[in-house]
C-alpha cells in the first residue's frame, strides 16, 4: 500500500528521477517565495548541490555545482518540500550518500563530510534540536503552549498511541532540517512510511512522527544526531509577504520600508495586548 502510494505521489507531481552516480550529493527543496541563495554562488563546493523549486529566478544561479530543477505541481508547497526531504532514494536511485538541507540553511565553504560525517559510522545522521528537553511528549506540550500548533484530535490520538505502545519518554529529539543518510533499504522504507502518515494524517510537524519511527526501527540501522552548526550557514528569507491596504507586497527584510512597518506593527500589537 505504502509503495504504491509513493509511486503515485511521484508520478502525479512530476517528480524527476535523476540518474546521477555520484558517491555523495547535497540537495534542498525551495518551494514558495522568500528563499535566497545568491550569497552562496561564489563558494567552491566539493559536491554537487541540487535545488528543487518552483521559483524561476533560481535558474539564473551561476555556481557550476548548482543543479536547479523547476518542478511543476499543484500540490501544497509544504508537502512538496517533504516529498523531496523524505524520498531521495527515489529521486537519486544511484547515489550512495545524500544530505538534505532545509532551504533556510546552506552548506558553507568549510564543510567536509569525508572527515566529519563519514567517520561517525552511522547510517543516518539528523541535526540536533537545541531544546532544554529531549522528549517527544514534552516537545508536543511545548508546541501547544507556544501556539505553534493547535491541539486537535489527530495529535491527541497520536500521543495516546505512543503511550499505549510504550514509546519512552526522553528517547531524544531531532530537528529534520538537515538529514545525512547512506543508501539503506530499511531507512528508505521508514521514510516512505513517515511521508505516508504526514499526508494521510495531515501532520505538518514531521518531528512528531520522526522520533517514533526511529524508535520502531532502531535495531535496523545505526542512527545518531549531530550538531551541524559548523557546516551550515543560515540562509535567511530575503523577502516577506505583507498585506497593506488589502494588497499583497513582497518586501526585502533589509529595506527601510520593512523595518518601519515592522516596528509600527509591533507597537500596535503591544497596545492591543495591554
Amino acid at each position: 500500500m505504502i509503495k504504491s502510494f509513493v509511486s503515485s505521489i511521484l508520478i502525479k507531481n512530476n517528480i524527476p528521477i535523476i540518474k546521477e552516480k555520484e558517491f555523495y550529493i547535497l540537495y534542498t527543496a525551495a518551494f514558495g517565495s522568500g528563499y535566497s541563495f545568491e550569497n552562496f554562488q561564489k563558494i567552491k563546493f566539493k559536491y554537487k548541490i541540487f535545488i528543487f523549486t518552483d521559483q524561476k529566478q533560481f535558474l539564473k544561479l551561476n555556481n557550476k555545482k548548482f543543479h536547479v530543477y523547476l518542478i511543476n505541481s499543484t500540490l501544497q508547497k509544504s508537502l512538496l518540500n517533504r516529498i523531496f526531504k523524505f524520498l531521495p532514494h527515489k529521486i537519486f536511485p544511484n547515489v550512495k550518500n545524500t544530505t538534505y538541507f532545509d532551504a533556510k540553511k546552506f552548506p558553507n565553504k568549510n564543510i567536509n563530510f569525508q572527515e566529519k560525517i563519514f567517520n561517525l559510522n552511522a547510517d543516518i545522521l539528523i541535526s540536533k534540536f537545541n531544546l532544554s528537553y529531549d522528549c517527544m511528549y514534552t516537545h508536543y506540550e511545548d508546541l501547544i503552549k507556544k501556539k505553534i500548533i493547535n491541539k486537535n484530535i489527530i495529535f491527541e490520538n497520536l500521543m495516546k498511541h505512543y503511550k499505549k505502545v510504550n514509546f519512552p519518554k526522553n528517547f531524544g529529539m531531532v530537528d529534520t532540517c538537515i538529514i545525512f543518510r547512506k543508501k539503506n533499504n530499511n531507512i528508505n522504507f521508514m521514510f516512505e512510511k513517515i511521508l505516508y502518515f504526514i499526508i494521510k494524517l495531515n501532520v505538518h510537524r514531521d518531528q512528531l512522527l520522526f522520533m517514533y519511527f526511529l524508535w520502531r526501527a532502531k535495531k535496523k540501522f545505526d542512527f545518531k544526531s549531530f550538531n551541524f552548526n559548523d557546516d551550515f550557514d543560515i540562509s535567511k528569507n530575503s523577502r516577506v509577504k505583507m498585506v497593506l491596504f488589502k494588497k499583497l507586497y513582497h518586501i526585502d527584510r533589509e529595506s527601510i520600508a520593512f523595518k518601519i512597518v515592522n516596528k509600527l506593527s509591533f507597537r500596535l500589537l503591544d497596545k492591543l495586548i495591554v
